[in-house]
């Protein structure tokens, strides 16, 4: 399954995220919060606010969509919080910057990047980075609970072009990631239940996080810690859009490279791979609780659309807000430690 997803949605000729260029709107993608209303944005900027003035002067927003998060976060910060930072962007997806530039075009300055090891390398190595539905479009490999205990979804393409699903052991590199939901067993969970496992986005971080000496890291994405990650959905939380329908099921084998594929991101995880490669957890919140902690002053007064988005039953709580710290590592320093044993939770 994950190398379906890896294809589907990153191959650099038929890939959703590589070759989409269709914004947000009734022909397009959803829309992100970022897009219904300003108040991520500001709390974002609000966020980097906080940080003071020793923190580090760059910002790095990973994944920008069409840069309307982007957009909101200088506006908020004012021409003199503006001046007193270096915005970078990192995007892989060509379409993608264009619609960036488009509407960033604006504010003088910015750098694009298609990697985040070359924005660290332009920012000297200290950043504050932050990201919003990033970490769900990493892709994931699929398990299942069994009598025997997990067993991991292969897909194949039969020669009538139609898609077949089977169960097989657990690839060693995905065991090789520590997993919340590995440790916990498949045996003690109802049989058929699905997990997703977003290890790609593990080894994402192994590669780049020793080349940042000092800053912090904002992760905002749909999701839970485990298990709530999973408590509504037994059969796992991969599903599609397309055309803002939702796919599930066997229905997100169709339209590979026109729909997006995407899991819930497992909170749990996203915290225990940070302090694999020595970063500190500060913080994992609600969305709505971010926003109340970090900028409480912007909600005041009524907002309908503002409310909905931070509906403690809706959105909300489906978004957390994850805060980790890169505190300041000499560069003559050890590597980070390894990834530990799934059972070593």
């Amino acid at each position: 399954m994950e190398e379906f997803l890896r294809a589907a949605l990153h191959d650099p000729r038929r890939g959703y995220y590589r070759t989409r260029g269709r914004p947000p709107g009734r022909t397009g993608d959803f829309s992100t919060a970022a897009g219904l209303h300003p108040v991520l944005g500001r709390t974002v900027a609000a966020w980097i606010r906080a940080q003071g003035g020793a923190a580090p002067r760059a910002v790095i927003e990973l994944g920008g969509g069409d840069g309307s998060l982007l957009d909101t976060v200088l506006r908020t910060l004012g021409w003199v919080g503006r001046r007193r930072r270096r915005f970078h962007l990192v995007d892989a997806s060509g379409p993608m910057r264009e619609a960036q530039r488009a509407r960033l075009r604006w504010h003088r300055g910015l750098q694009w990047h298609e990697t985040i090891e070359e924005a660290l390398a332009a920012a000297g190595g200290e950043a504050l980075i932050f990201s919003n539905e990033f970490a769900d479009a990493f892709p994931c490999a699929v398990l299942e609970s069994t009598p025997e205990g997990w067993r991991e979804l292969e897909v194949a393409q039969q020669p009538d072009g139609t898609i077949t699903e089977s169960l097989g052991a657990i690839r060693s590199d995905i065991r090789g990631i520590p997993s919340s939901a590995l440790a916990y067993g498949g045996t003690a969970t109802r049989t058929g239940t699905r997990i997703e496992v977003h290890a790609a986005y593990a080894e994402w971080l192994h590669r780049w996080v020793a080349g940042w000496r000092r800053g912090a890291l904002l992760t905002i994405d749909y999701g839970a810690p485990f298990p709530e990650v999973y408590d509504r959905r037994p059969r796992g939380t991969l599903r599609g859009y397309f055309h803002h329908t939702v796919a599930s099921g066997r229905e997100v084998y169709q339209n590979a490279g026109h729909q997006d594929l995407t899991a819930d991101v497992n909170f749990t995880d996203l915290v225990h791979w940070g302090e694999a490669v020595g970063l500190r957890a500060t913080r994992l919140e609600t969305l709505a609780g971010f926003v109340a902690s970090t900028a409480p002053h912007l909600l005041r007064g009524a907002d309908p659309i503002r409310d909905r988005l931070l509906d403690p039953h809706g959105a909300g709580v489906a978004f957390r807000v994850l805060e980790q710290v890169r505190d300041p590592v000499n560069p003559a320093s050890p590597p980070p430690p390894q990834a530990r044993d799934p059972q070593g939770f």
